[in-house]
């Protein structure tokens, strides 16, 4: 009979040979301590700064081509992982592990997790002392035994079909290295703020340099990839995702989209994306990363070798700036302390239909309201918006940019409101939703 040993280790050159099909024509050393080439000549992986070191795992033997590893970092999460890991459990597509960090929880959360591992084996926990979402996460990459990866937090929910829909799309094109798929908000009412889908091109890098474009539970992408690239960014208290994936696609990998709402986003107000000022001083990290070459990469395809264009950068922070000065005022403060950073952009063609259609969405979920109350909301709102669209206007010299946006956002306050829909906590959430633009 074969051994464990002679089994992970048939594995690990089953892993290297599917990074050589990955990212073929440049060599580098893998995870596994191989030197392999590609075939495409793409980005692979991280220098020293960010070592995410993988050893021979004793589960790599585990490994299943169509196998999911769902990786679930949990600190204090004890009110919403029940929730969580039920939507894990009512997956269709039945080969899948949850890997569960407990990362240095004070609450119930680690009795929690480990009474889920006895409810199924598929569940497994790991007990750590804290070291953050990014630390956490990268312990589960290391120790995912599966051919997929999806990080999924612990207050949010995946549909019943999300794992079958999104390895299905991977399995029927071997081409493509992740997929994503439709995803949406959740307001603590349980109201559904219109759904996001995100671009079909297979190469997402210009779309990532300039934003984030999906949640992160909403892309299924390949263990090996993730590994190669680096894994997480601990540096970085918000944003990290986007950093993530931004360097998945600077690496030359193919994304699949699924026209499907299959994740979901529980907006919560104590979350960290909750806090603009440390959103925008790690965005800037990340959209200046994005718009020149990232020393962080030990190697990039010639695409994507220098970022994207720069002349675009100033564009993103002031989009970005004006997202979150929208989430500022929808909960009652005023979001000018976003434009006095250091060194802002002037950007005279900034568009006033941009900004408007920017504003709507955070102004409303951070306000916790639906479609219906946009009128009333914008009139509550209009002072403060209009005291940060004229400094905005100031800054950028972007011509009458306040005058215009406000009327943007009033014409959109006249149009017929957006159907909204409730789906309480304690309920099923629907697997299928229709689309609306992706958001910033």
């Amino acid at each position: 009979m074969e051994s464990d040993s002679a089994r992970a280790t048939a594995v690990n050159a089953d892993l290297a040979q599917r990074m050589i099909e990955t990212f073929g024509g440049m060599q580098l050393i893998c995870a596994f301590g191989m030197k392999v080439t590609n075939r495409r000549g793409v980005a692979c992986g991280m220098n020293d700064s960010l070592p995410i070191a993988v050893a021979s795992s004793p589960y790599a033997r585990n490994v299943s081509t169509s196998g999911v590893s769902i990786i679930i970092p949990a600190h204090n999460a004890d009110a919403t992982l029940d929730a969580t890991l039920n939507s894990v459990l009512r997956q269709s597509h039945p080969v899948w592990e949850a890997v569960i960090i407990n990362d240095g929880s004070g609450d119930a959360t680690q009795a929690t997790a480990d009474r889920w591992t006895h409810r199924d084996r598929r569940f497994r926990v790991l007990h750590q002392a804290k070291s953050g979402v990014s630390g956490a996460r990268n312990r589960g990459l290391r120790e995912a035994r599966y051919t997929f990866v999806l990080f999924l937090d612990s207050d949010d929910r995946i549909a019943p079909t999300h794992l079958e829909r999104m390895v299905g799309l991977l399995l029927a094109n071997p081409t493509l290295d992740a997929v994503h798929c439709g995803w949406q908000r959740i307001l603590p009412s349980g109201i559904l703020r219109p759904p996001h889908l995100g671009p079909v091109q297979e190469d997402l890098f210009e779309y990532l340099a300039f934003q984030a474009i999906f949640a992160i539970h909403a892309c299924i992408l390949r263990r090996d990839l993730a590994i190669a690239v680096g894994g997480f960014d601990t540096s970085l208290v918000t944003c990290e995702d986007w950093d993530f994936f931004q360097r998945v696609a600077r690496a030359g990998a193919r994304f699949g989209c699924v026209p499907e709402v299959l994740a979901y986003y529980c907006v919560r107000a104590n979350s960290a994306s909750q806090d603009s000022q440390r959103y925008l001083t790690d965005a800037r990290t990340v959209l200046d990363r994005g718009h020149a070459r990232d020393p962080r990469m030990r190697s990039a395809g010639q695409v994507h070798a220098e970022g994207r264009d720069p002349a675009y950068r100033n564009l993103a922070l002031c989009y970005l700036v004006t997202y979150l000065a929208a989430q500022e005022i929808g909960a009652g403060r005023g979001g000018l302390g976003l434009l006095d950073a250091e060194n802002f952009p002037i950007a005279p063609d900034l568009s006033a239909e941009a900004v408007a259609s920017i504003i709507q969405e955070p102004l409303l979920t951070a306000a916790h309201r639906s479609e219906e109350e946009w009128p009333a909301l914008l009139s509550q709102a209009n002072a403060p918006l209009a005291a940060f669209l004229a400094r905005l206007e100031a800054q950028t010299r972007a011509p009458a940019l306040a005058f215009a946006t406000l009327r943007q956002l009033e014409k959109s306050g006249a149009a017929r409101p957006s159907r909204q829909r409730s789906a309480p906590l304690g309920e099923d959430l629907p697997g299928e939703c229709r689309f609306g633009e992706t958001g910033p």
